[in-house]
């Protein structure tokens, strides 16, 4: 299993102002000092055009620049680290340049956690932290970035105790945006089998009269009834019928001992029935991987063959150009002039 790469002994730490730059007190001082406890211990620093910058609104630059920046530092082959100068409010305007300049597509899930985290013994945790999770997503959801939601968090409820949170996001998809994906972690803990069968059931029972199916992603789906059991035979009429993709990831199984036995990955079983799969990497900064160790390692240690990846390739490129598809329509709508159409 392989580690991330961490900082090495004098190494080089690189910082970048996407939104916010240390032009002000009492960022700045605060910055110099850091950078002086740093030195004291060997590291070097390789600092950004708008690190101390703040000709920006609201932003330290530019988008435009501040995307130029991110873009040149991160490909940098002498930078081991690279550290975000300050907050990220603004972080989505430097999208766009980031997309033209590199081809690559990058948007977000917002994330509701499925049980109060807890891990900070001062936290206090309303009691109403779903609810309020649900009203942040609605204001966030706002921002052409946002795709969808997951339920994430360690899986040790019954899924159906989130149903309520679950037909919040359907009606969501129902009265305001039909292309928003919801995603729901199920069938990690081999003790919680049918929450995978339950996540379908919550989100159908949820479906406004006349609603077609919304677009539905589960995370890992390792546990389920015997997939060759009359039940689990359901299941798979049922994802297929639905047309729900299931996201694996093998790393991630592995690391946080979710999976002990190779041999009981059901992903051959999934695409065999024409299930509809991906791959991904759940934490690529936690695991120090990429998509490229995931498909090899998939490929050896799961035995997947060419035809296996072009079927789950094929699930990405097919949502990729209906995307695309929407993306032109609105286009050619944006654009037309007073007495077209």
């Amino acid at each position: 299993m392989k580690y991330g790469k961490f900082l090495p002994e004098n190494g080089t730490i690189g910082f970048v102002a996407p939104s916010f730059g240390c032009n002000i007190e009492p960022y700045r001082s605060a910055f110099i000092n850091a950078q002086k406890i740093w030195e004291q211990q060997g590291y070097g620093f390789s600092f950004g055009p708008n690190a101390y910058e703040g000709c920006g609104i609201g932003i330290s630059n530019t988008p435009q620049k501040c995307a130029e920046e991110f873009n040149d530092w991160y490909a940098k082959e002498d930078v081991d680290v690279l550290i975000s100068c300050g907050g990220g409010e603004l972080m989505c305007e430097i999208l766009p340049y980031i997309e033209s300049e590199t081809g690559v597509k990058i948007r977000f899930l917002v994330s509701l956690r499925r049980i109060p985290l807890t891990i900070n013994e001062d936290n206090i945790v309303s009691g109403n932290y779903l609810r309020e999770n649900l009203d942040v997503l609605k204001v966030v959801n706002k921002s052409p970035y946002v795709v969808g939601s997951d339920f994430v968090g360690e899986e040790i409820n019954d899924i159906t105790d989130l149903k309520p949170a679950i037909k919040e996001l359907v009606d969501y998809v129902n009265d305001v945006d039909p292309d928003f994906t919801i995603r729901i972690h199920a069938g990690e803990n081999d003790s919680l089998r049918d929450n995978v069968s339950k996540s379908i059931q919550c989100v159908t029972e949820s479906l406004n009269p006349g609603q077609p199916m919304p677009k539905v992603r589960l995370g890992h789906g390792l546990y389920t009834e015997d997939l060759s059991s009359p039940k689990g035979k359901k299941l798979l009429r049922t994802l297929k019928k639905d047309n729900i993709v299931l996201e694996f990831q093998l790393s991630s199984n592995v690391r946080l001992n979710n999976l002990t036995n190779l041999n009981l990955h059901p992903i051959k079983t999934y695409l065999n029935a024409g299930i509809k799969c991906v791959q991904g990497t759940d934490g690529c900064g936690f695991y120090g991987i990429d998509t490229i160790d995931e498909q090899l390692a998939l490929q050896n240690l799961l035995n997947l063959d060419d035809k296996d990846f072009k079927k789950m390739r094929k699930v990405e490129d097919d949502d990729t150009l209906e995307n695309d598809l929407f993306d032109l329509i609105d286009s050619m709508y944006d654009n037309r002039e007073e007495g077209d159409i």
